[in-house]
């Protein structure tokens, strides 16, 4: 397996570990209209939680990002076409948020990714 394919999906289908991340997300007052960086996003659970937040809203997105190859295509696959409109899926490492994200955010989100740091 190569560094860059690996994937935390059994972990992530954990039902502590929706509810702590949904708490998370809440307690963010992020909402409608936000555009968002989902860093380390893994399999995409705290991806998903980020865009019922914004409920589709005009504007809003939520700029998923992990360096696992495996873990961005797992969180396609779990988005459906939920994010078509309103997610972005980006490859690269946490350190190059910068060189990936150009444009202006209100918020980035660093859950459960000790391990990158």
């Amino acid at each position: 397996m190569a560094e860059s394919d690996f994937s935390y999906v059994k972990f992530s289908r954990q039902s502590w570990y929706r509810d702590i991340n949904a708490r998370l997300v809440e307690k963010s007052g992020v909402g409608p209209g936000n555009k968002v960086v989902d860093l380390g996003c893994g399999a995409g659970l705290v991806t998903r939680l980020l865009l019922e937040r914004l409920k589709g809203a005009r504007n809003g997105m939520v700029i998923a990002i992990d360096y696992s190859s495996a873990a961005l295509s797992q969180a396609r696959d779990e988005m459906g076409n939920a994010w078509v409109n309103a997610g972005q899926f980006v490859q690269g490492r946490a350190e190059q948020v910068s060189e990936l994200v150009k444009e202006r955010v209100d918020a980035v989100f660093f859950c459960n990714a000790i391990h990158l740091v």
